[in-house]
């Protein structure tokens, strides 16, 4: 599975993007998205929005919960969605977290964001 710094490169290549380029648009240093690519840093929530977003790729794709690039539309509810997804991702993501006082496996993980979005369709209706 690719890392999240190889699908930020991999989409920047698809849209014929330079580093510099993209750097200017989510607003941040050529260094840090070097960093980024390299695997040195990973982005914050908020970055990681603005990269998908810049990049038209899912914050699903970027940290390589799904190898669908873009399956949202440009409506306000998908953004919605998509910035609560990464909201979520980022939260879950963190080292530590436990389920029943064992540590949260990989599997239950992706079993609590499929839950988490079928609640957000589910309250969407």
């Amino acid at each position: 599975m690719k890392s999240v710094g190889e699908r930020i490169k991999t989409s920047r290549k698809y849209l014929n993007l330079t580093k510099r380029e993209l750097a200017q648009r989510v607003n941040i240093t050529e260094l840090t998205l070097s960093r980024y690519e390299s695997g040195e840093r990973e982005p914050k929530v908020g970055v990681l929005g603005e990269l998908s977003k810049v990049l038209n790729v899912s914050c699903d794709y970027l940290m390589g919960f799904t190898d669908i690039r873009n399956y949202d539309t440009d409506t306000g509810k998908a953004k919605d969605e998509k910035d609560i997804q990464c909201i979520l991702e980022d939260m879950l993501r963190k080292e530590g977290l436990m389920l029943y006082g064992k540590p949260l496996s990989k599997q239950a993980l992706a079993k609590i964001l499929a839950a988490i979005r079928v609640g957000i369709t589910i309250a969407n209706e």
